[in-house]
């Protein structure tokens, strides 16, 4: 669901667009599917982004009460609610690489960006399970595998591949595991650690020339 669509304005809700994304999920259950519904994938409103976006302390409460809007529209509709897709992906574009919108390059901005994701997760969660305490609210992760090498420096190694798995996994899903139902799970890349460098572990290639490496994904869900 496009946030910009729904509150088009600061506290506007659009009834239009409303009545459009029922239609699309309506469309979705006459046809069996079961509905896995995000609330956030990357973009947001241009009224959000001009209060300083997910910068902002107060944009916890601005998601939370698009969340409560979405369930109290949607929620008959929906199977699963997913809050935010790939947060710390979002934190890494925008605020630590400045690659995506709003450019930023700094790693300081990047962490605030990332406890306010974790605080409007739980925000929403808390939104949504007061609409219905049974609709299933979770995240959608984006989760690497990291897997040291063996050899002369494997402790050294080891080390800092479980310093990365925690800042790619437990960093963010620790302070809201109490809030989550579900989690949606993001798999493209394995890496092997070396000597404090990293490499992508791979079989063989996807058409994106991603590596494809099962044993990562594997990794992935036992580690969860």
């Amino acid at each position: 669901i496009e946030w910009a669509r729904i509150e088009p304005s600061e506290g506007v809700f659009d009834p239009k667009e409303i009545e459009h994304y029922k239609n699309v999920l309506l469309a979705a259950k006459t046809r069996g599917l079961k509905t896995f519904v995000t609330l956030h994938h990357f973009t947001i409103p241009i009224w959000f982004a001009k209060k300083g976006g997910f910068l902002n302390l107060q944009s916890v409460f601005y998601f939370a009460r698009y969340a409560k809007i979405c369930a109290e529209n949607f929620g008959d509709l929906i199977d699963a609610f997913l809050t935010i897709n790939e947060p710390q992906v979002y934190a890494l574009m925008g605020y630590t690489l400045g690659v995506w919108p709003p450019n930023i390059h700094n790693y300081f901005a990047s962490l605030i960006v990332q406890i306010n994701l974790m605080r409007s997760h739980r925000a929403a969660y808390d939104a949504i399970k007061k609409v219905n305490k049974n609709y299933l609210v979770g995240i959608v992760k984006q989760l690497v595998w990291y897997k040291p090498v063996d050899g002369a420096t494997y402790y050294i190694n080891k080390i800092t591949a479980n310093v990365l798995h925690f800042l790619n996994c437990e960093f963010f899903l620790t302070p809201i595991r109490s809030k989550l139902d579900l989690i949606g799970v993001n798999h493209y890349f394995s890496i092997r650690v070396k000597n404090f460098k990293q490499y992508r572990l791979h079989e063989r290639d996807s058409d994106l020339e991603w590596g494809i490496h099962p044993e990562g994904l594997e990794n992935v869900l036992l580690s969860l």
